[in-house]
């Protein structure tokens, strides 16, 4: 592996340089041990390995110039470590030089963001309470209100910001959905695939605040829960609890197919926060890129598809129907969005008044909104938002 470690440091892709690299090399066993175990496994000795071994202040002379695959995408897919698929359609819906900076962006580690819960306490406040505790800076997300941002990863579950219920881990590319919906002050709302309620809490955070949970103002809206696994569901009723939320929202567990129960109202706004690949999330997840391919990729879209088609008649005359997923793919975004758009010609592309406002303008395609680690240093997220004539 010795030769191609010491082309990957003269490319600029290990933390070494080729120098420091080739230093290392003179602490790996000697010739004479290698040539042994070699001999013993009936192996021939490597010429290039001796060479390494004997002068390594000479070896990169003897590295060929070019070291990686010729073709453009391959060379994406093994210099950012993508499978070729998706290497292939980034570099297709993004062109090479795009995809490339993108892809860069999701080999970084991701910060720990935070969504500070305002019915306990301001952003400010709990700003300061968590920097006391943990010994590291905070800062405040640039794009979302609700949000803190950590530079590392740390466990958070003992300090008292958390046992409190002042803050949830949540990437600030999630609240920035929950924002972006333009949620009404009164009616009702709907999460469809609520999962474990991060962006329903959120939505409940952003539509209620702290007056009205104190008073339970009778315009305050109705928030319904939706999901089609009730182990999810207990979650989100814990974390509700600890919010301080559990007598604003209603949780309904719903079939996978078929009706929706009637204990699901016509609402003002849906959100259908869509199962998907999970490919915008791939700084904290790096392991989806091996889980899911482009069979999978297909799967989701039909599923995506299905999924709206099948909310869309709870949506109220007036009422709007929002669409997110954390993919950074077309099949996924665009395309669902688009197929959804041409057999429901009822609903009308509406864009979010608080993105056109607060979000450059990169993130605004056709009415609909992108966001990711290169426009806005988030998990990579789509949104579409439509309006029911």
């Amino acid at each position: 592996m010795l030769p191609d470690l010491v082309a990957l440091a003269r490319d600029a892709f290990l933390p070494w340089s080729s120098t420091q690299l080739l230093e290392a090399a003179r602490e790996l066993p000697s010739r004479e041990g290698i040539e042994e175990e070699q001999q013993g496994a009936g192996a021939q000795a490597d010429p290039l390995l001796e060479l390494l071994l004997e002068h390594p202040e000479q070896a990169a002379a003897y590295l060929p110039e070019e070291c990686w695959p010729v073709d453009p995408v391959e060379r994406l897919a093994a210099e950012m470590s993508l499978p070729p698929w998706l290497a292939g359609r980034l570099a297709n819906e993004y062109g090479e030089e795009t995809a490339r900076r993108l892809a860069t962006c999701l080999l970084e580690p991701a910060t720990l963001d935070l969504r500070v819960n305002l019915a306990r306490v301001t952003r400010e406040e709990a700003l300061r309470r968590l920097s006391g505790e943990i010994g590291h800076p905070v800062s405040t997300t640039p794009w979302s209100p609700l949000g803190l941002r950590i530079g590392r990863r740390l466990n958070l579950a003992g300090t008292a910001a958390s046992r409190s219920g002042w803050i949830e881990v949540e990437d600030e590319g999630s609240q920035v959905i929950a924002l972006a919906v333009d949620s009404p002050r009164s009616g009702v709302i709907v999460d469809a695939c609520a999962g474990a309620g991060g962006k329903t809490l959120a939505l409940a955070d952003l539509v209620l605040g702290p007056a009205a949970r104190r008073q339970h103002a009778p315009a305050s809206p109705l928030i319904v829960a939706c999901d089609v696994s009730r182990s999810r569901l207990d979650k989100l009723t814990a974390r509700a609890a600890k919010a301080g939320l559990e007598n604003l929202l209603r949780i309904v567990c719903i079939p996978p197919e078929g009706d929706l129960p009637p204990s699901v109202p016509e609402a003002d706004l849906i959100l259908v926060d869509a199962p998907c690949s999970g490919l915008g999330t791939l700084r904290r997840s790096p392991d989806m890129k091996l889980r899911h391919g482009p069979e999978d990729v297909d799967r989701f879209r039909r599923l995506q598809v299905a999924i709206l088609d099948r909310w869309a008649p709870r949506v109220r005359r007036g009422g709007r129907l929002a669409y997110a997923t954390c993919s950074i793919l077309r099949a996924e975004n665009e395309e669902v969005a688009e197929t959804f758009g041409a057999s429901h010609p009822e609903f009308a592309v509406s864009p979010s008044e608080w993105a056109l406002e607060h979000l450059p303008a990169g993130c605004h395609r056709q009415g609909f909104i992108h966001i990711d680690p290169l426009l806005t240093q988030t998990d990579g997220f789509f949104l579409a938002l439509w309006r029911k004539r």
